[in-house]
């Protein structure tokens, strides 16, 4: 299975559009759900400044970070099902969705 790094993102979905007319507007917006974006904020909370501090998931914390949690760890992105740390896939995910961050949320003149 081929894993698409999260900046190729963009220009591969651009690429898929324009490859193939015949892809629906339901079809491309459903290429990131609920669940991956829930992942994708909790990946963007982790400290980017130090791999030796991680996150504690609270049993008070919503049930969409909750299950972000889990089904990151159960992927090996993070190293417990609450939290922790990222493993070395967690890291390259979280520079990776960072540079989304960044890129997405620039100001045009």
């Amino acid at each position: 299975m081929q894993m698409v790094v999260l900046w190729q993102l963009p220009t591969l979905l651009f690429a898929k559009v324009r490859i193939n007319n015949n892809i629906n507007q339901e079809n491309v917006m459903g290429l990131i759900d609920q669940d991956m974006i829930d992942e994708l904020n909790l990946l963007l909370k982790f400290p980017a400044s130090s791999l030796m501090q991680g996150l504690k998931i609270h049993h008070d914390a919503s049930q969409s970070v909750v299950h972000a949690a889990e089904r990151l760890y159960s992927k090996g992105v993070i190293t417990q099902p609450d939290g922790g740390y990222l493993t070395d896939l967690g890291v390259d995910l979280a520079e990776h969705a960072r540079h989304v961050q960044s890129a997405l949320s620039m100001k045009l003149n």
